[in-house]
């Protein structure tokens, strides 16, 4: 276990799996464009953003519970969001999964909070029963 004090970067790597991967980052944690389907290993602590866009993720868990910058976790497998950050300081994007439920959504987001074109389509009111969203809800 170890930490980064800058950013992480092991996007577009064929990675399977984050084994390996340090227990805290000072920066942005960047781990999409990969063959993931799941975020075990994944840092615990992260000061800057987490982007986990574009793998096979089913699920969310093992992601840190709060993240200080952005969460993307868009173009995936996913039908829920379960074990997704309780707090993200600023944007949050789950678009383009298989969403059916937003059972585990973080509580507060504090910048935008995308989540379109899924094959359940989501109201605002849905989103913001659910979410403390600070900026808007894109749906």
């Amino acid at each position: 276990m170890y930490k980064i004090n800058g950013n992480f970067d092991c996007n577009n790597n064929n990675l399977i799996t984050l084994e390996g991967c340090p227990n805290e980052v000072g920066g942005i944690f960047n781990c999409s464009k990969n063959n993931l389907t799941s975020l075990e290993g994944c840092p615990k602590y992260n000061d800057g953003g987490f982007d986990c866009h574009r793998n096979y993720l089913v699920s969310l868990e093992g992601a840190p519970k709060h993240i200080e910058g952005t969460f993307r976790c868009d173009y995936n497998s996913l039908t829920s969001l379960k074990g997704a950050p309780e707090w993200v300081k600023d944007s949050f994007d789950c678009s383009n999964n298989d969403l059916t439920s937003l059972e585990g959504c973080p509580k507060q987001v504090g910048g935008n909070f995308f989540c379109y074109n899924n094959p359940r389509q989501f109201t605002e009111e849905e989103v913001l029963k659910v979410c403390n969203v600070w900026g808007g809800v894109h749906v």
